[in-house]
C-alpha cells in the first residue's frame, strides 16, 4: 500500500499543479482514504453492540463506541478488507490523475 500511494505522491509532486492545487489533491485523497476506512472497519463490528450503541447517549456511547472499534480491529481480516479498498481507491486516483494528463 506504501508503494502505491508513494507512486501517487510522486506523480503529484512531479506534475505542473500549483502548490494549492497539490495540497487541495492531498486533501481529497486523505479524506478518501478516511473514509475507506469505516467500511472496513464496520464489516467486523459486533452487529448486537452496534445496536445497543444506537440506545446509548454520553460516556456510556463514548465507551460502547470504544469498545466496538477495539474489537473490530482485533480481527486480521479487517486490514485485508481496508488493503482492498485502498486498492481500489489507488486505481480511481490513477485513472483521474491520468484523464489530467499526470503520470
Amino acid at each position: 500500500m506504501e508503494q502505491k500511494l508513494l507512486a501517487i505522491v510522486t506523480k503529484i509532486e512531479k506534475s505542473s499543479l500549483t502548490p494549492e492545487e497539490k495540497e487541495a489533491l492531498y486533501d481529497t485523497i486523505a479524506a478518501a482514504l478516511r473514509s475507506a476506512v469505516w467500511p472496513a472497519l464496520y464489516q467486523h463490528m459486533p452487529k448486537d453492540k452496534l445496536e445497543t450503541l444506537t440506545h446509548l447517549v454520553g460516556k456510556a456511547a463514548v465507551d460502547m463506541t470504544t469498545e466496538i472499534l477495539s474489537d473490530a480491529v482485533k480481527d486480521p481480516s479487517v486490514y485485508e478488507d481496508a488493503n482492498k479498498l485502498f486498492d481500489l481507491l489507488f486505481v480511481e486516483v490513477n485513472k483521474a490523475l491520468a484523464a489530467e494528463g499526470i503520470s
